[in-house]
């Protein structure tokens, strides 16, 4: 019998461990997608250096392209031949009305009986009219692995969002380094070093705003981000985890302080009014589907959605992992946890202000990636304010950048996290690396499984990513009831008061077992009818089924333990 239980204890464990190994390749993969492979567009019209000019009376521009340059030509004097317009391939822009026009060539560029020329393919032909001639010169404009070609030549105007983040995350690295450095081997007083870092903070975000000649594609991005926390997942949690945690906090303020500037600005200037027309309640059921994709009933969906200041299983390893090893008394863990949770909770709020802002954008699908949604709905606020109305591309821009270093902390935050979990699912309870034998050895030797770590991550970040995203809500989750469970049976073992956990350790598993049980009944139905058109449903619906197994196995256990432990004590 005792062997029977250690074998379950074992088949527990490893499942938890891997378990938590997935909910931190999802948040790996995640946050580098949200650093340089989801568009962060600008919330106004951008203005190139080819911006149209005089001659040009209006542009009709398809999203986030604009038209581009037009020489100084007059247009109640067409006479004047002197220089040329301009536009991108599906854009218009508009001639003088008065006169008739006719195209060169109209598989360039069409204009209507209106003087309105829509550029049709790459190339250059003339708007003739009379005697007069006009030249036109239509560009392709394309996106290209994170980047924004025109004519094939790199845009560093439209490209220059990334760019600015790479250059504020490199000095920010090299800043928490020196931090970490003369406060911990150099003895710089903490108070001194800290009025440092701000300032420090000011100029990395004032020389990546207006200095970024780093321009590189996505994937070597990608690549960079893996070389980055291939070293700082291993690199000691003083050099660099905790001073940059630690700068970042301060981000997290400022951050919060803009965002309460517009949301209760907006709200004393009667901007809410106009602004805030979100519904309190749209249906049980997702309908709206901005996205492109429902969520399906508002429960579980509601339960199982990643957001600021919901239960979070990724947030219960960190605790474990990385917060609890930087505390100094077991007294301070009550004010950190609790107070971080009030923050995320703000946070959430005024994230769900941000979307009701910019309501009728986000129903309608043209604003829906979560670092743009907030950025702009909080720019916006800021900008509705009498005398801020030119700050919002500037607003934006901030906290688009104070976002994106927040996903830099957890990149390797959730490969240090998962390095433990793979380490540890080859070892035995109490066991080191330094002690493990044979393949095992290899395998838990931190460089190699941060390495392997690294390449899973960032190889589903580069491919697979939105294949197993449905299902990182209801495993993350499923993580979180599991923790709940684990502390609870841990509690009951040592024989103190266990039962606050019961309610939301049941009501997290009913959760997450149902969002797996309609994951798992909508990917067979696709396999079923023919619809699967790549692995993504054959991935989910298996992987789907391992969960709901395994922690309904995991949940039977772990109530033995809670509730035989009972018993136990009640029949001595």
């Amino acid at each position: 019998m005792g062997r029977k239980n250690q074998h379950a204890r074992v088949r527990v464990r490893q499942f938890f461990q891997i378990l938590a190994i997935l909910a931190c390749l999802g948040v790996l993969a995640y946050a580098a997608c949200i650093l340089f492979l989801f568009p962060k567009k600008s919330p106004v019209p951008v203005q190139s250096e080819i911006a149209s000019q005089s001659a040009v009376t209006s542009v009709t521009a398809v999203p986030e392209a604009t038209a581009v340059e037009s020489s100084r030509y007059p247009a109640t004097a067409p006479a004047d031949t002197s220089g040329f317009h301009a536009v991108l391939e599906g854009n218009t822009i508009q001639l003088d009305s008065s006169v008739s026009w006719e195209s060169s060539d109209t598989a360039v560029a069409t204009v209507d009986q209106n003087g309105v020329v829509t550029g049709v393919h790459q190339g250059k032909c003339e708007m003739q009219s009379g005697d007069f001639s006009v030249p036109v010169t239509v560009r392709h404009m394309e996106q290209k692995d994170g980047c924004t070609y025109v004519d094939g030549v790199l845009d560093t105007a439209a490209s220059a969002t990334n760019a600015s983040v790479a250059m504020i995350s490199l000095l920010f690295i090299v800043m928490a380094v020196l931090f970490g450095f003369f406060v911990y081997r150099r003895g710089a007083s903490l108070a001194v070093a800290t009025i440092a870092g701000c300032v420090g903070i000011v100029i990395c975000l004032l020389i990546g705003l207006n200095w970024h000649p780093i321009y590189l594609s996505n994937s070597v991005w990608m690549w960079i981000i893996g070389a980055y926390i291939l070293v700082a997942s291993v690199a000691p949690v003083w050099i660099l985890l905790q001073p940059r945690d630690y700068l970042s906090s301060f981000l997290l303020y400022a951050m919060m302080a803009i965002a309460a500037v517009g949301v209760i600005g907006a709200g004393l200037t009667g901007a809410d009014a106009a602004h805030m027309d979100m519904p309190a309640f749209t249906g049980f059921y997702d309908n709206l589907a901005p996205t492109g994709t429902s969520l399906g009933y508002v429960f579980p969906a509601l339960f199982v959605t990643i957001a600021c200041g919901a239960i979070s299983g990724f947030h219960s390893l960190v605790g474990s992992g990385t917060t609890a090893k930087q505390l100094d008394h077991e007294r301070d863990a009550k004010p950190i946890a609790y107070g971080g949770m009030l923050i995320e909770c703000a946070l959430a709020l005024v994230s769900l202000c941000a979307v009701s802002f910019i309501w009728t954008e986000y129903a309608s699908g043209e604003i829906v990636t979560p670092t743009q949604v907030f950025a702009t709905g909080i720019s916006r606020m800021i900008a509705s304010i009498p005398g801020l109305a030119g700050t919002q591309a500037t607003v934006s821009s901030l906290l688009v950048l104070t976002v994106s270093v927040f996903c830099l902390t957890s990149l390797d935050t959730a490969t240090r996290l998962a390095r433990y979990m793979f380490q540890e699912f080859w070892l035995k309870p109490g066991q080191t690396y330094k002690e493990a034998t044979g393949f095992k050895a290899i395998l838990t030797n931190p460089v190699v499984a941060t390495a392997i770590t690294v390449v899973l991550g960032v190889g589903l970040g580069m491919t697979g990513y939105s294949k197993i995203w449905p299902l990182f809500g209801a495993a993350n989750q499923l993580l979180a009831a599991l923790a709940l469970l684990a502390v609870c049976a841990w509690l009951g073992n040592i024989g103190k008061n266990n039962k606050m956990f019961y309610i939301p350790m049941i009501f997290m598993l009913i959760v997450t077992l149902t969002s797996l049980a309609q994951t798992i009944s909508t990917q067979v139905g696709k396999i079923t009818a023919g619809a699967a058109t790549d692995w993504a449903p054959y991935a989910q619906a298996i992987l789907g089924v391992l969960l709901f197994i395994l922690a309904i196995v995991l949940a039977v256990e772990g109530c033995m333990t809670i509730f035989g432990k009972k018993k136990n004590t009640a029949a001595k």
